[in-house]
């Protein structure tokens, strides 16, 4: 049983993508789009497990659009992973940034 895609055994095999089979080539993509997905998935998982499920889903939602273009725009797999980390800070950020506003009076008299 093989663990390891085989269009991984050769890493520079895939730099360009010209010799690659459209198997290898879907392949490639779908490791990419794990890649990018995994740090937003991470924060989902935070946020399930403290009681957000909207914004777990949310962030699931996004996370998951940005990780299909990212899949398919990247060239390196560690660009894909950086690219994912990128966006999970950006949606943290942005949920920190909405928490803060909720819970905060926008009218100095409140």
């Amino acid at each position: 049983m093989r663990f390891r895609p085989s269009v991984l055994e050769n890493p520079n095999a895939f730099r360009d993508g010209l010799l690659l089979t459209p198997g290898e080539r879907f392949q490639l993509f779908l490791i990419k789009v794990g890649l990018a997905f995994a740090p937003p998935l991470l924060v989902a998982l935070v946020a399930v497990a403290t009681g957000g499920y909207v914004v777990a889903l949310v962030v699931l939602l996004i996370g998951g659009l940005a990780a299909i273009t990212v899949g398919s725009s990247v060239r390196r797999l560690r660009a894909a992973l950086v690219v994912g980390c990128v966006v999970a800070a950006g949606l943290i950020a942005v949920n920190v940034v909405l928490a803060w506003l909720t819970t905060h009076p926008m009218l100095p008299g409140e």
